[in-house]
């Protein structure tokens, strides 16, 4: 009978750990951030991040990614740039320790989840350069960090340029409440 009762607690006990855990791990339901941040030459610039959830149905689709840049006139003389995402997976985006600082443009696009060059012609027009991107996570919920990256390889003369963004991220299975 002391074994019964012995099991019992520790099931409730084990039921109300993973409560607290799940609670403390939900993400959201969707964010919408904008901002400005300054052009750095050579250098791969973290503008946000957000919490996907996961699906484990077929195409994995967990959530959406719209971003849109606008640049000034001046950033047609802009190199070669990227936007990045990355997860929270020690093969994607890790930490921000000196190895990573020490990474070529070329190295963290091989590190990223998703890559798409930035046309400046279409991020200095009114409307900007919009990215719509599906994110796919099948197995638990992971944070995902958005890039802007140069990788141009010169040290652009263009250093006091600011590029605004707007991002709206959300989460595909909070249906209705996901905006």
């Amino acid at each position: 009978m002391a074994r019964a009762v012995m099991a019992y607690r520790q099931a409730i006990l084990s039921t109300a750990v993973t409560c607290v855990v799940l609670l403390f791990t939900q993400c959201c339901d969707a964010l919408s951030t904008e901002g400005s941040v300054p052009w750095r030459a050579n250098a791969t610039t973290i503008i946000a991040k957000f919490c996907y959830t996961f699906n484990p149905e077929q195409d994995h689709r967990a959530g959406m990614l719209n971003l849109t840049f606008h640049a000034p006139p001046e950033a047609r003389h802009l190199g070669l740039a990227y936007l990045m995402l990355f997860d929270d997976e020690d093969n994607s985006y890790g930490d921000t320790s000196s190895e990573w600082l020490a990474m070529s443009c070329q190295e963290r696009l091989r590190h990223s989840r998703n890559s798409s060059p930035i046309n400046w012609g279409y991020a200095t027009q009114p409307d900007g350069a919009s990215f719509h991107i599906a994110i796919r996570q099948k197995v638990r919920p992971r944070w995902w960090y958005v890039a802007l990256a140069d990788c141009s390889g010169s040290a652009s003369g263009l250093q006091d340029i600011q590029v605004q963004f707007k991002a709206s991220m959300s989460n595909d299975s909070y249906g209705w409440a996901s905006e």
